[in-house]
């Protein structure tokens, strides 16, 4: 990411393992049609869970 430093005074990186998150978190934090959209992009690639990434992402905006 590229920005001018008269527009942007810090910029954050989050940095997440890879991994399901733990059981009941994703209740919490995603309504059902976002559980649905992660669980249908996850299953279309196993290796790539997309729970945690939805996580991080609303993390990063509620801190923002």
């Amino acid at each position: 990411m590229a920005a001018h430093a008269e527009v942007w005074a810090a910029l954050g990186v989050g940095a997440e393992p890879a991994l399901p998150l733990q059981y009941g978190v994703l209740g919490l934090v995603a309504s059902e049609r976002e559980q649905r959209m992660a669980a249908r992009l996850t299953g279309e690639r196993p290796e790539l869970p997309r729970h945690r990434p939805l996580f991080s992402a609303k993390e990063a905006l509620y801190k923002a």
